[in-house]
């Protein structure tokens, strides 16, 4: 059987098999003997019926719990082994009869504790004596009952009190232990079926097994005649950090391991170490196995040795109720010492494990199949909350799950929220087919192992949410339950939005804005389309709104806003809408396409519509480039053509970054070797830097005044351009050039770029110079020149710290934007406006 969690009834039938086996070498299952007389202050304390009821049978109980009694082999027994201080008793009677006849008797589950010395006698030949009264509406067949001793003294009196039914026993953990080791006297158990008679009180003997397996260390190597070994002390390195209180839970691969060691004991003789205690493990190699640690003086040094508890090379489990010895021998030639392992029995008797007689079924394997048996990966089993959670459901597709359980089990599905409908069923043939069980097979001789699918026989047409219920055939009161979820998701996801001018072009990178989901449609030409895609759940409509301005600015309607393609995705479907714009659009306005989803209307998405027309002072229309337009003039400058090479008129003025001081590059300059301080920023003079050593930066460097400077042209208001204008950034230039790549036209009669976007519009940079960073002289670049200006960023690199950068375009019509330029070199600027 493989390690997913298996059930308690598995671990105990196992148990039960196991026990038939090992007690022939292993097992001495601990006796006792208590006799019981009647003491009525005893009686069903925190029981859940009331003392002496009318019309319910009293039956007298007699339990024998004694000590421990070992064999005649020489194992000591321990403080703590055999005391008992606390007696937790749990009795059910059965029911007698069937359910609604006159002669129907129901059953009782009793809880008795008793804690006070005073209720317990002890006979002082190692048997007790206590007394218990049975109150049941019946006590015809056998009863079962369960002891737990000195659950008070092991700090399990709340967890005890808050059992209320008898399936409750199979839950019930130890406490967990510290690295201080276990508490004694030790926890003991023991269950049996006894037959009750309200004449004649019950005699009964109830064989009790700790729940603690024991070590013992034998050091026969302490008179080694060569290098002796003195034992000084042992502890157990990762033990179970807890136990199941009933027996044939030793599969305990979900519990886990103390990490630190734990119940260490010392040495008093260098010889014998005696009652090393540890939980019960499987040792299966799911987590870290129990290993001895000893610790001792080899030959008159420090000696430790880690003990793997192996047997023909494996490791092997550790089972509650049994004694493992260690014996340390010399070593061949002295040089060490060599240990054996061997199991004595620590007690005798026979166990009889408890096991329920119903318990709940447990769900497993949950896996999504569509109708092929392809597996879905979209759809979900969230364990924590037991729900199927369902992304896509189409026709055929099927969920699978195991159920196993002590009975054949019924599912049963019932709505939390959505109807049959919603799934195509429209009548109680197709309500049955919806859950079936494909395979029922036995895996022991009484656990049930049943396979079950369910089928979607169509996609649904809405969100739903059921409980898929298991029941016991027999007891539908012992049920699991599982919710299996479908939740589309209404939203309406925008994908592909393109606008496409006359020509057939793609113009998308120049008029969608992602982060507002805005197509910008001030575009001089008339005939250009936007279109876009939706995704979403059933379907969508599309209506278009006037924000500011009106439609008719647009020059179209609601009918314009065209539904062209239909694709069905699973349970989605994505649809294809175009508007197609039949005039240019020369006004400033607003408008707003609402997709709505057609089953949830309150789903919906919006495409903002925007036109605005800008223009930069004494320049006329600037050029959008996404939501940035674009200055036609630089800085200073009045015209675009350049006919004469460079004048103020077409170059306008150079700047040093990061200064507002306007250089005239075709005037005489005033010149100053720098670097210079930034109270000096504003003046007339043009701070040169021939000095590596000083960054070649036109301002000194102390710190706080560089700060400043690096962050002045980043606020608009600190920039030499017009009121509501500002420097571009880099990712504005690098816009630019990804929008129009390949549309730059060298024009040399008039010595300028043209930079001509698919919009049909031109944004013309003048060939120009600069002021050379080491002398101020002003420099071409090439033959004849290229085309410069400021960016508000700075180089980031630590390096080019006195470098910033600028979008430059090369004479021969390559488009080129340089990571960084010294910040003393004088260039134009060219300004741009965000909405």
């Amino acid at each position: 059987m493989n390690m997913k969690k298996r059930t308690v009834l598995n671990k105990i039938n196992r148990n039960k098999k196991k026990m038939k086996r090992v007690k022939l070498v292993l097992l001495m299952v601990l006796t006792a003997s208590l006799m019981i007389s009647c003491q009525d202050e005893n009686i069903g304390q925190g029981t859940i019926l009331p003392p002496n009821p009318a019309g319910e049978d009293v039956a007298g109980l007699v339990l024998h719990i004694g000590s421990v009694q070992t064999r005649a082999n020489p194992v000591e027994v321990l403080t703590g082994e055999t005391d008992v201080k606390s007696i937790a008793c749990f009795v059910r009677t059965k029911e007698q009869g069937t359910v609604g006849d006159p002669a129907y008797k129901q059953g009782a589950f009793l809880p008795f504790f008793i804690t006070d010395a005073a209720d317990i006698t002890d006979n002082g030949d190692g048997s007790f004596k206590i007394n218990l009264e049975v109150y049941s509406p019946s006590v015809a067949g056998k009863t079962d009952v369960a002891i737990i001793t000195n659950y008070k003294e092991n700090g399990l009196e709340t967890t005890l009190q808050k059992v209320e039914k008898w399936e409750d026993l199979f839950r019930l953990v130890s406490t967990p232990v510290t690295a201080t080791g276990m508490a004694t006297p030790l926890l003991m158990f023991g269950y049996k079926e006894v037959a009750l008679s309200h004449t004649v009180p019950a005699v009964e003997t109830i064989n009790l097994q700790r729940l603690v397996a024991r070590f013992d260390i034998e050091n026969k190597a302490a008179n080694a005649p060569k290098k002796p070994f003195l034992l000084k002390s042992a502890e157990i390195i990762h033990p179970k950090q807890y136990t199941y209180l009933l027996p044939g839970n030793e599969d305990t691969y979900d519990i886990p391991v103390l990490d630190s060691g734990f119940n260490k004991v010392n040495s008093t003789d260098d010889k014998n170490i005696k009652g090393l205690y540890t939980y019960e493990t499987a040792n299966d190699g799911t987590v870290a196995h129990t290993t001895i640690l000893i610790r001792g003086i080899l030959d008159g040094k420090a000696y430790n040795k880690r003990i793997d508890l192996m047997k023909a090379g494996k490791i092997i489990p550790l089972e509650r109720n049994t004694r493992y010895l260690i014996t340390l021998t010399p070593a061949a030639e002295g040089e060490g010492i060599d240990w054996a392992f061997t199991v004595d029995d620590w007690s005798e008797g026979t166990i009889i494990p408890v096991k329920p007689e119903y318990q709940k079924p447990v769900t497993s394997n949950i896996t999504f199949e569509d109708a092929a048996g392809k597996s879905i990966t979209t759809n979900t089993w969230d364990n924590t909350m037991k729900a199927c959670q369902l992304v896509t459901v189409n026709t055929g597709d099927k969920i699978k799950f195991s159920v196993e359980n002590l009975q054949n089990t019924k599912a049963v599905a019932n709505f939390i929220s959505g109807e049959w409908a919603d799934l195509g069923i429209t009548d109680e043939a197709g309500q049955k087919a919806f859950i079936q069980r494909k395979s029922s097979t036995v895996e022991t001789r009484t656990l049930i192992k049943e396979e079950y699918e369910i089928t979607f026989p169509a996609m649904p047409t809405n969100a739903f949410e059921m409980e898929i219920r298991l029941e016991s055939e027999t007891k539908p009161g012992y049920f699991e339950s599982f919710r299996v979820t479908f939740q589309p998701d209404f939203n309406c996801k925008i994908e592909e939005p393109k606008m496409i001018n006359k020509a057939g072009k793609d113009i998308t990178i120049e008029n969608w804005d992602l982060s507002s989901q805005t197509f910008y449609v001030d575009q001089p030409t008339a005939n250009y389309k936007i279109s876009f895609k939706i995704k979403t759940f059933q379907g969508a409509k599309a209506e278009i709104t006037a924000i500011s301005g009106s439609l008719n600015d647009l020059g179209i309607a609601q009918k314009d806003i065209r539904k062209t393609g239909t694709t069905p995705s699973g349970n989605y479907v994505i649809e294809t809408y175009e508007v197609t714009f039949p005039k240019a659009v020369n006004k400033t306005f607003k408008a707003e396409i609402k997709i709505s989803n057609t089953v949830k209307s309150e789903s919906f998405e919006k495409i903002t519509l925007r036109s605005d027309i800008v223009t930069y002072p004494n320049a006329g229309r600037a050029v959008r480039i996404g939501n940035v337009y674009w200055a036609t003039l630089n800085v200073g400058a009045t015209t675009t053509d350049n006919t004469d090479n460079g004048t103020l008129a077409s170059t306008g003025y150079y700047y040093q970054w990061g200064r507002n001081q306007a250089f005239n590059p075709h005037a005489s300059i005033s010149k100053a070797k720098g670097p210079t301080e930034w109270s000096n920023r504003d003046n007339s003079t043009f701070y040169y830097n021939d000095n590596a050593s000083t960054q070649y930066d036109w301002l000194q460097d102390n710190g706080s005044d560089r700060i400043t400077r690096d962050a002045y042209w980043s606020t608009p208001a600190n920039t030499p351009c017009p009121a509501g204008w500002r420097l571009p950034t880099k990712k504005d230039g690098e816009l630019l050039l990804a929008a129009r790549k390949g549309e730059l036209i060298l024009e040399e009669t008039k010595n300028r770029h043209r930079l001509t976007g698919s919009d049909g519009q031109y944004l013309y940079f003048p060939r120009t110079s600069y002021l050379d960073y080491d002398d101020g002289v002003q420099t071409w670049s090439g033959s004849s020149g290229s085309t410069h200006v400021w960016t508000s960023d700075k180089e980031t690199s630590s390096i080019n710290k006195s470098e910033a950068h600028i979008l430059m375009l090369e004479t021969w019509g390559t488009m080129i934007f340089v990571p960084g330029r010294y910040v003393s070199t004088g260039y134009p600027i060219r300004c741009v406006k965000s909405l």
